[in-house]
């Protein structure tokens, strides 16, 4: 059908309203037939769309894409082709978790450290999308696991922040950097602790993240902790040996924030492993009085009952 519309005169070298040619649609929709009879017509293998996505861009996303992809690579496809947002076909391939395309590109010359405009590598936007298997072929495949986007987070950073507790899937790689920082000053035991995930904290302490490590307004993961998190991650942190009587910048201690929220077991822990019922923080209030300001009855009687004192 195609050939007997060029025959009869159509002209298919018209672009669409998206910039795409009758080749990109074809690597699109995965037909090899197609993409060889239009370059065989003279069509540019890395032809660029509105968005900048070449052929390959299209195939890598297509499932059935590896013979395809073959030939177009081939044909001179250009495997780092960068799309407008500076992404490559092997930042589709993570996109798509296909780890079979992804060894075909990198067989191919692909750079597995390619950025795209946010900094963002292959291997960041696996971890950002919590696609464990292609992550994992990446990182078997040399991907720097401390590369550093824009925000200056590492993919490990994206992993701990991951609500889905099924990160803890992915094997740990060695060498990978647990004091990175991101813009904000956040450290990766940061992004578990406000995440919720025990299994990633305590991974993460098991290979030698510094339980002590404090963020920009000098919290530790214990006072994220006892402010946002559960009991058990409390529990978890403390099991480890992480300091009670840690301070931040405005010198609260995870005494301070503990008062302020329900959970009473969360104070009675602290407590038990030697938290100052008197501590001050920068504007001479103790954990009591932050507990009368919220009218945290339980926790005022609590504090009491260890010693605090009512300097109110």
């Amino acid at each position: 059908m195609t050939e007997l519309l060029v025959t009869k005169g159509a002209n298919i070298k018209q672009l669409d309203k998206q910039g795409l040619s009758v080749l990109h649609i074809a690597a699109n929709k995965g037909s090899i037939d197609l993409c060889k009879y239009f370059i065989s017509l003279g069509f540019d293998i890395n032809a660029k769309d509105l968005n900048g996505k070449t052929p390959i861009h299209y195939a890598t996303q297509c499932h059935a894409a590896e013979n395809l992809l073959e030939y177009l690579l081939s044909e001179g496809a250009d495997v780092n082709s960068q799309d407008n947002d500076n992404q490559t076909p092997l930042h589709y391939s993570a996109q798509v978790n296909n780890s079979d395309v992804a060894q075909l590109l990198l067989q191919n010359g692909a750079n597995i450290e390619a950025k795209d405009k946010t900094g963002k590598t292959a291997l960041a936007i696996a971890a950002e999308l919590n696609l464990v298997e292609i992550a994992e072929f990446l990182i078997s495949h040399g991907a720097n696991i401390n590369t550093q986007d824009n925000d200056n987070k590492t993919p490990l950073h994206y992993i701990a922040e991951m609500e889905c507790s099924c990160v803890a899937q992915l094997r740990f790689p060695l060498g990978a950097n647990l004091e990175a920082k991101d813009n904000a000053g956040k450290i990766l035991i940061r992004y578990s602790t406000i995440a919720l995930k025990a299994i990633w904290i305590e991974l993460l302490i098991q290979h030698g993240a510094n339980i002590e490590a404090k963020d920009n307004t000098g919290k530790t993961a214990l006072c994220l902790a006892a402010k946002h998190s559960s009991f058990k991650i409390v529990e978890i942190l403390i099991s480890y040996g992480a300091n009670v009587n840690t301070q931040d910048i405005d010198n609260n201690t995870p005494l301070h924030y503990a008062v302020n929220y329900p959970d009473i077991r969360k104070v009675q822990l602290l407590i038990q492993h030697g938290a100052n019922v008197n501590a001050k923080d920068s504007t001479g209030k103790t954990p009591l009085q932050c507990a009368i300001k919220n009218n945290q009855r339980l926790m005022i009687q609590l504090l009491r009952e260890n010693g605090a004192i009512d300097e109110s």
